[in-house]
């Protein structure tokens, strides 16, 4: 008799519950975590600050540069070196203010075209350096170094290569 009791409780539950996920509206439907959504919010976030700086060089300096304009070597290597910095969250590159893109986002597809879209503004900025005689040299404590190609003379300050 218990029996038949438990069997008829567990039948009406099974089919309340099936009723009802019947009823639901997109009850199975994955709801986006929290951390997926902090995560796009911290590669937005970065994304501003780096393409800001990319576009600058590939939208404004080097068709300024194609054109015959002056264009200075300093102002393009700091936009490629701040965006550098921005992208590896401070291991690499010229330091600067903004949001940073952490580790966590390095996974990311939107990272990788970040990444791709650097190496074309370094390239780019090569090009416009190459044409002034200068050959990129590293960061010295923070400062821009380049190399004349002519001499072959490390030039650490920036009035030595600022108006080429």
């Amino acid at each position: 008799m218990q029996l038949e009791r438990l069997a008829k409780t567990l039948t009406a539950s099974l089919v309340a519950a099936v009723a009802l996920s019947a009823c639901a509206p997109n009850v199975t439907a994955p709801a986006m975590p929290s951390q997926v959504r902090a995560l796009q919010a911290d590669f937005d976030a970065c994304a501003g600050n780096v393409n800001g700086r990319l576009d600058a060089v590939v939208n404004t300096y080097y068709p300024d540069f194609k054109r015959g304009k002056f264009v200075s070597v300093v102002f393009p290597r700091t936009d490629v070196e701040v965006a550098r910095y921005l992208l590896t969250d401070g291991t690499q590159g010229k330091s600067s203010p903004g949001k940073r893109c952490p580790p966590s986002v390095w996974t990311l597809p939107q990272y990788l075209e970040l990444k791709k879209k650097l190496e074309h503004a370094e390239a780019l900025t090569a090009e416009i350096e190459t044409a002034k005689g200068l050959k990129f040299n590293g960061l010295v404590e923070g400062n821009l170094t380049y190399v004349d190609l002519k001499t072959n003379r490390v030039l650490t300050r920036t009035f030595e290569f600022q108006s080429r």
